[in-house]
């Protein structure tokens, strides 16, 4: 009994030993720094240009534009690393190694702002949009759209044609314009809808 209780507790040592080298490789491994991929629509932003989560200065930005070409979907590998002076989350890829086209995107759903909304946003929480500033769709007892309360078709990196969200307090003047937006979400008993609080146009 008592060699085959020795024999137990060697191999529960052995199997505790085998589990901390794996465990120590592992986490190496995952410290480790490499290149990394980023696939979505190339876009500009105030300050620099973005591809999905990862932010480009204007120097690389030019690089990716020799083989893509802005709003449409582009792939780039490179060295990502923190936005310099940025607190938070923020990813800049810093060198790029290769850029090249990515797959065309779907075209958007009418629910897929809120869907969007839905995994990213907060009630009451800033954001910052872009797209096509429209009528709303509902209108008064004379025919009118009402006061105050338009529609903006978000541009989305998953998929090409926009996506409609209600919006508030957007001058008329800014109807069938594309525009950089920044607002507040807001969830209220029919869904999402955005107030706003400054509009700019956008280039596209």
């Amino acid at each position: 009994m008592i060699a085959v209780s020795r024999q137990c507790i060697g191999m529960i040592a052995g199997l505790l030993a085998t589990i901390v080298v794996l465990l120590l490789t592992g986490s190496a491994r995952a410290d480790q720094t490499g290149p990394q991929t980023c696939s979505g629509v190339f876009f500009h932003v105030e300050g620099g240009y973005m591809i999905e989560g990862c932010s480009l200065s204007e120097a690389n930005a030019k690089k990716v534009m020799k083989v893509c070409s802005l709003g449409q979907p582009c792939v780039i590998t490179g060295i990502v690393e923190h936005c310099k002076g940025v607190r938070g989350a923020c990813a800049e890829m810093t060198q790029i190694i290769s850029a090249r086209w990515g797959e065309p995107l779907p075209p958007c759903s009418p629910t897929d702002a809120a869907a969007r909304a839905d995994q990213y946003w907060s009630d009451g929480s800033s954001i910052a949009i872009r797209g096509t500033i429209t009528e709303s769709a509902e209108r008064k007892a004379d025919g009118s759209p009402p006061y105050g309360h338009t529609t903006i078709v978000m541009e989305l990196t998953t998929c090409n044609t926009g996506s409609p969200m209600a919006i508030d307090s957007v001058p008329e003047s800014f109807i069938g314009h594309y525009v950089d937006l920044k607002g507040t979400a807001k969830k209220g008993p029919n869904g999402w809808y955005i107030i706003a609080r400054q509009i700019n146009n956008a280039v596209q």
